[in-house]
């Protein structure tokens, strides 16, 4: 039980990040989307994995192309 109770807190701070960061990123081309992706580095000689819960991207187009761009993606 202690195991989902700390799965259910875990996945309610990273929502509370993503829309706290969303609603600051509003008005830009910048958009944050919750993810769960595993990264492996090399780090002070030693192999390991980073896990990644949100990621920014950040697009440098005009708002009109943004737009376009993402309702051009199939649902």
């Amino acid at each position: 039980m202690e195991s989902i109770m700390n799965t259910i807190e875990h996945s309610m701070i990273i929502t509370n990040f993503v829309a706290t960061v969303h609603d600051q990123l509003r008005n830009s081309t910048c958009k944050v989307f919750p993810d769960n992706v595993q990264y492996k580095r090399y780090v002070n000689g030693e192999n390991k994995t980073v896990i990644s819960y949100a990621t920014i991207i950040a697009l440098f187009l005009p708002e009109k192309d943004f737009d376009e761009l993402f309702d051009s993606i199939e649902r």
